[in-house]
């Protein structure tokens, strides 16, 4: 049930491919077993149909009438004899089912047709009265291709026959559109995990058997025993399962007939699912419910009412708002719970609960208070007759219960587009309706099975593992679409002071969309979707001639509308798959916390090496990059994470250390503000969230000061205010794409400790393929590593994770080879820090301070690289084991943290470590010239850019990075009195660093302090930097 991407093989994939490596790398004395392997291993195919000939009640109409007009006999090809007798491996095989249903090989056939069987023989099968002895048909060779990104499969198959008679027999049973196909293929001889030589002798496969034999079982079985033998052979084993959906087939000059099949796996059926749409397009009067005429330029109706018999999902949305609505008349106990939100918000103090509960009758429901008139509803939902499978995979019909599925908000605003109240369903809630009432089923109403199935745990969607991407600090900004539980952004970002508001309190207790463990996961399921907008999805979709419309576009339609409320960081697509499931796949990395025993693949690509060989047969390695993604890096290099560039913030990791001298920062730009200076005009994450917050300076457009009282807090307008005005939230859906961009490219950026909260989402620019001898159990999307042999250098070291986003099989009478298509990715390896917290939500907005605004975002950097990225320092402290005229350094705590609180990253311990054992010789020198009696302390050390800027510091302030001090000598830092004290210090450093005892650097002499700073030479005359600041 699990979307997450970049997973590594199952542990069997990966231990086959270390045995076969290890069985290569021997250069000596290599055992027997290793050269049987080596000299034995071949590929075998095989094919099989599930067609059975049948009578048709129209006398002489079947297929099978029509066989025994052409001299064939029932027993010879009635029922399944016909199947059983023409399963096409290394030529032609039969089989019988024994008493215990298992499938029984006859035997190859050999020799010529001696005349007693019509399926005897190599030479002469299926008769000789046309040409002879001719050879039995077969198989010559097939290819297994992924389609749609990997989706669905298009195996397509090459098929000789040498007679009309064997033409006309593959014809019924392999050349059928719509009709099923077992293709297996695997290796003959190969090494199981053990490193035992095995031969694959058993042609009673399981997937075979329920196809010759089914016994009531479905496709899904099939599926599921594919998967089963694929472990039992360690990969040596593959099959496809599909429908016929083409062939073609053509004469030979010498009378055989080549003939191809086109199959596809059952995903296909999926992608032409159609609802239909009824033909009353009238719009239904929301009071009376009657049809009314249309009325040109009056305001739009209800879609959830307009459209109430337009499909039949339609129909299901229509009875699920009026349960939404209708009042109870049940007897209510109030039940007192722990307050939601803190006290100040005591009317969420109660919920009400039905006192006799009875699902199939009316759901219990909870009722949470918002003041006396109004309360907003959450109700179960029991979708009836519901198809689905129990842990053994058997298929079942229950009524199945799903909690906290329906929620019912008043809002402020009431009119015929955003009426009062709004009314949500959970995701997976919409999907149970899909799979019970809108897919294609074999069976009837009692014995439904449907041909597809969506994947998700339904019987625990709070549990469920279709995971997306999420982040603190992430919100809807429509809730006409749909709306999520909140939380606040989380450190290493600048607190936002997001409010909290009892829409988000009670979304909090009731919604399971967070993940336990992990604040970068949400649950698709959980995601609360707006009736009426899925009725306006449904309402706006273009029918086709049939008047019908597609359910994956309805539902990719859906998911777009969502995603763009969340941020528009999200992709999600709606894939079918071979083995008949709808899957939502989110394409940008997530972080999920991987188990400790999994370990990723790794292919030995080039060349032996000792007691590893490779089983690569060829590879191919090329760099190219779109115009798209090459505009993407030219943005994303040295560009800051924290401003708007979409991916190509990411970039700004992959450019680490890089610096062009002549643009040297690249960053996002709004329209200028002639309040504002032009620093002020860049957009970061604090300075963002004041503009939606209405904080900001006012905006100037067009000569205008734009900032109306509905402008100043478009979040709060929202979610507690509850008016759901098109103009606010229009607005708000613009500032959250940037806050979503923002927070995103800052969580990929290093943190002080040189790691990131997020992986990069982006590719590297090169195009990866491998073929191998043939392997199975790789899965799309899956994760591996390749040997750096081949790799450029700046990828080396275990740098690249290589994602699959194609698998391909290719089989003929030589051999199975498998070829990998994929994306190339950074490898997170240790790159990821410990999830941060979250900041608490706070009751209102904060206005920031324009120095938070400006510079609340700001990564700690080096001021000077050229002449600080030496100095590195791996402790804990990089003050300890130092003393300042006998004092133990670790007392002067304002070294590495400023008056703010704010401590110095990790990524400058280098710097500071390297001031601090200045400061020691500093204080060695004032002991030996001046005594115990020459006044020292530090006044001011390590700042953090924000505090830097209500310090009045200089934008490039030493002090920023930990490589600055400011000793203060007593006088008094407000005295304007010039000092001795100040000049005699102000000279010792100056000394010091003539005679090089500590580094070169900025000195700057105060009435009352001497500043000191490690930043080298930085002026471009080559002159130390130096100032007299004294009485300024």
């Amino acid at each position: 049930m699990s979307n997450l991407l970049g997973q590594p093989f199952k542990p069997w994939v990966t231990e086959q491919i270390d045995i076969r490596q290890k069985s290569l790398g021997k250069y000596t004395n290599i055992p027997d077993k290793d050269l049987q392997y080596y000299i034995t291993k071949a590929p075998w195919i095989r094919l099989a149909s599930s067609v059975n000939l049948n009578k048709s009640e129209v006398d002489g109409n079947s297929v099978l009438q029509k066989l025994i007009s052409n001299g064939l006999t029932e027993n010879q090809v009635g029922g399944d004899n016909l199947a059983k007798n023409l399963i096409l491996q290394g030529g032609v095989l039969s089989a019988t089912v024994g008493k215990n249903g298992e499938i029984i090989s006859n035997g190859l056939n050999s020799g010529l047709n001696n005349g007693s069987s019509l399926f005897n023989g190599a030479y002469g099968w299926g008769g000789i009265e046309e040409r002879g002895y001719v050879p039995m048909p077969g198989i010559t060779n097939a290819d297994v291709q992924y389609l749609n990104n990997g989706a669905l499969t298009k195996t397509t198959i090459n098929i000789r026959c040498f007679s009309k008679r064997q033409f006309q027999l593959i014809d019924v049973l392999y050349l059928r559109p719509g009709y099923t196909l077992l293709l297996e293929f695997g290796h003959s001889a190969y090494l199981d995990n053990d490193g035992k030589l095995q031969s694959f002798d058993k042609f009673s496969t399981s997937p075979l058997r329920t196809l010759l034999n089914p016994k009531g079982k479905t496709q899904y079985d099939i599926y599921r025993e594919i998967e089963t033998e694929k472990f039992n052979y360690k990969g040596n084993y593959d099959a496809v399962y599909g429908k016929i959906s083409n062939f073609n087939w053509q004469f030979n000059p010498d009378g055989s007939y080549d003939c191809q099949v086109i199959l596809t796996g059952m995903g296909d059926v999926i992608e032409s699912l159609k609802m239909n749409v009824s033909l009353n397009t009238k719009p239904i009067n929301i009071s009376t419910g009657e049809e009314e005429e249309d009325t040109p330029g009056a305001t739009p109706t209800n879609p959830i009412i307009a459209n109430k018999d337009k499909t039949l999902l339609n129909e299901v949305l229509y009875e699920f708002y009026q349960k939404l609505l209708e009042p109870t008349t049940k007897k209510i106990t109030k039940i007192n719970v722990p307050p939601l939100l803190p006290s100040q918000d005591s009317d969420f103090r109660f919920f009400e609960q039905s006192a006799t509960p009875n699902p199939s009758i009316t759901p219990n429901f909870l009722s949470f208070t918002l003041n006396s008139s109004t309360s907003i509803l959450v109700k179960p939902t029991v979708v009836s007759n519901f198809p689905n499978q129990d842990v053994q995979r058997n298929f079942k019909l229950y009524n199945l219960t799903i909690p906290n599925s329906l929620l019912s908000i008043p809002i402020s605003t009431n009119n015929e587009e955003t009426q009062s109240p709004q009314t949500y369903m959970t995701f997976g809630t919409l999907m149970a309706i899909v799979q019970s009432r809108l897919l294609l089923y074999n069976g009837d109403e009692e014995t439904k099975i449907p041909i597809a199935t969506i994947d998700m745990d339904f019987d625990n969607l709070d549990k469920d593992e279709n995971f997306i991407l999420k982040f603190p600090g992430e919100f809807s900004a429509d809730p006409r679409v749909c709306v999520i539980p909140y939380t606040n952004t989380s450190q290493p970002i600048p607190d936002l002071e997001i409010p909290t508001s009892k829409i988000n309190a009670v979304l909090n207790n009731i919604s399971s969309w967070n993940v336990d463990g992990s604040l970068y996961l949400g649950r698709l399921a959980a995601i609360y979707v707006n009736i009426n907008y899925i009725a306006k999805v449904l309402g706006e979709l273009e029918p086709n001639e049939e008047n019908q419309i597609s359910i994956l576009d309805f539902l990719q339609t859906l998911i777009k509308g969502i995603t763009q409320s969340l941020g528009g960081f999200n992709k999600i697509t709606v894939q079918s798959t071979i083995d008949g499931k709808i899957k939502f796949i989110e394409e940008i990395p997530q972080r999920f916390n991987k188990d400790a025993k999994e370990e990723f693949a790794r292919f030995n690509v080039f060349g032996v090496k000792q007691n590893e060989g490779s089983f690569i047969k060829n590879i191919n390695l090329t760099a190219e990059i779109s115009n798209d993604f090459a505009t993407m890096i030219s943005i994303g290099a040295q560009s800051n994470g924290n401003q708007v560039s979409g991916n190509a913030t990411s970039f700004s990791n992959y450019n680490a250390g890089l610096e062009d001298r002549i643009i040297p920062e690249k960053f996002s730009y709004q329209p200028p503000n002639p309040k504002e200076g032009a620093e002020k005009n860049k957009v970061n994450i604090t300075s963002n969230w004041a503009r939606l917050s209405g904080n900001a300076i006012p905006e100037i457009i067009g000569g205008e000061e734009i900032n109306t009282e509905e402008r100043k807090n478009l979040f709060t307008s929202i979610y507690n205010e509850k008016k759901f005005i098109s103009e606010n939230i229009n607005s708000l859906t613009s500032f959250n794409t940037t806050h979503a961009s923002l927070i995103l490219g800052r969580l990929t950026q290093p943190g002080g400790d040189g790691k990131r909260q997020l992986q990069a989402p982006f590719f590297l620019p090169f195009n990866f393929s491998l073929e191998m001898e043939g392997l199975s159990g790789m899965i799309l999307y899956q994760k591996f590593l390749i040997s750096d042999e081949v790799l450029p250098p700046s990828y080396e070291g275990g740098g690249v994770e290589i994602q699959i986003k194609g698998i391909n099989h290719s089989i003929n009478t030589t051999a199975w080879t498998t070829k990998l298509d994929t994306l190339s990715t950074p490898a997170a390896n240790n790159t990821l820090a410990e999830e941060a917290t979250p900041y608490p939500l706070n009751t209102e907005i904060i206005k920031p301070t324009s120095c938070e605004i400006d510079f609340g975002d700001e990564q700690y950097r080096l001021i000077y690289p050229q002449n600080l990225k030496s100095y590195t320092f791996s402790g804990n402290d990089p003050r300890e084991g130092l003393f300042f005229r006998g004092v133990d350094m670790r007392v002067y705590n304002i070294l590495i943290e400023d008056g703010s609180g704010k401590k110095l990253p990790k990524a400058g311990y280098g710097v500071s470590r390297r001031l601090c054992e200045a400061l020691v010789v500093i204080g060695e020198a004032i002991q030996k010239q001046q005594g115990d009696n020459f006044p020292t302390t530090f006044s001011s050390g390590y700042r953090s850019p924000v505090y830097n800027c209500t310090e009045g510091g200089l934008k490039n302030s030493m002090h920023k990075t930990g490589g600055a001090v400011d000793i203060f000598t007593g006088a008094g830092q407000n005295d304007n009195t010039e000092s001795s004290l100040p000049v005699v210090l102000y000279k010792l450093i100056l000394q010091l660093i003539i005679d090089g005892k500590i580094p070169q650097g900025g000195v700057g002499l105060y009435n009352s302090f001497v500043h000191y700073d490690i930043r080298g030479i930085v002026e471009d005359d080559g002159t130390p930097s130096r100032w007299d600041f004294r009485n300024k």
